[in-house]
């Protein structure tokens, strides 16, 4: 019997050492469970008491930050929830005020019915002349402010035919008449700018020119006014920057010259002005690349059609 038993002992040995060894595909339960048991005895080994506090401490604090975590995009998902909830009323509300009038005013402002057209208006804030005038004596040097006053007062006894936009204001060295182009230009630059004028069929009294700002500094409301005042039967864009801003898109001005398009001004207080608009060429330009003048000259002459002139 105990030889029998001996037998059967070392034969079970010697099966479980083989499936150790891999030698079978299927580990026996009770090898499984004694790796498993080595595995997790080794673990609590490594710990301490005080060790094993500082982990359970840890894994409440890293749920503590979760649950903030949690706490907080609920808290943010409720502010938008609330935030849409009250845009939604304020639209029921506009719509019920706009069913039977494309307008509606209030304390602080208006409502309007949206149009495809209104897509392309450009929105300011008309300032009288005089208030124009006050803005700029705080930005302009003299002279370019004496120049530039002297300019916009004559806007009351003028029909304008073209209103010219540039990008900047330059800089007068000098407190002396000069020619009112050159506020914008260099003296050679608006000498052929004087000479595009010309030849166009333009001149003081049926022409004006601006610029959006003085050097780094742009108001909408200042130009807009400007042109506002001035009601050009066309805008004619002298550059890139001065088109962008008054088309509103990043065309570039190669692609954009000579054509004509819709210019629409919306002032907060006022009736829509709407013009045409045509982006040309600075004359900046055609003084260093004169490869570009007859591209110019056939833009011109496109406007002058536009004007019958």
């Amino acid at each position: 019997m105990t030889i029998l038993l001996i037998e059967y002992m070392d034969s079970k040995y010697r099966e479980l050492l083989r499936m150790a060894r891999g030698k079978t595909p299927n580990i026996h339960p009770l090898m499984s469970t004694g790796w498993f048991y080595k595995s997790m005895n080794l673990l609590a080994k490594s710990s301490t008491p005080d060790t094993q506090s500082t982990n359970i401490a840890q894994v409440a604090k890293v749920e503590g930050k979760e649950s903030n975590k949690s706490q907080e995009v609920n808290t943010k998902a409720n502010e938008v929830t609330e935030r849409i909830k009250i845009l939604d009323s304020l639209n029921v509300f506009g719509n019920e005020k706009l069913e039977s009038e494309s307008t509606f005013k209030f304390k602080g402002g208006e409502l309007r019915k949206k149009t495809e057209s209104a897509k392309n208006e450009l929105l300011f804030d008309c300032m009288e002349l005089h208030s124009i005038l006050t803005a700029l004596s705080q930005s302009l040097p003299e002279p370019n402010y004496r120049i530039k006053s002297s300019l916009l007062e004559s806007l009351k006894d003028k029909e304008i035919k073209v209103m010219f936009i540039t990008d900047a204001y330059k800089k007068l060295a000098v407190d002396s008449d000069v020619n009112p182009i050159e506020l914008y230009f260099d003296p050679n630059v608006s000498e052929l700018f004087s000479k595009m004028i010309t030849a166009m069929k333009l001149d003081e009294n049926n022409s004006h020119i601006s610029a959006l700002g003085f050097g780094d500094k742009e108001d909408k409301d200042l130009i807009l006014s400007e042109i506002y005042h001035a009601k050009p039967k066309l805008i004619m864009t002298l550059g890139a920057t001065s088109t962008n801003f008054l088309t509103g898109n990043t065309q570039r001005l190669k692609d954009t010259h000579g054509e004509l398009r819709d210019a629409k001004l919306r002032p907060t207080m006022g009736e829509l002005f709407n013009c045409k608009l045509m982006p040309l060429f600075s004359p900046s330009l055609l003084l260093t690349a004169p490869n570009m003048k007859k591209t110019a000259w056939t833009d011109m002459q496109k406007a002058m059609e536009y004007l019958n002139l």
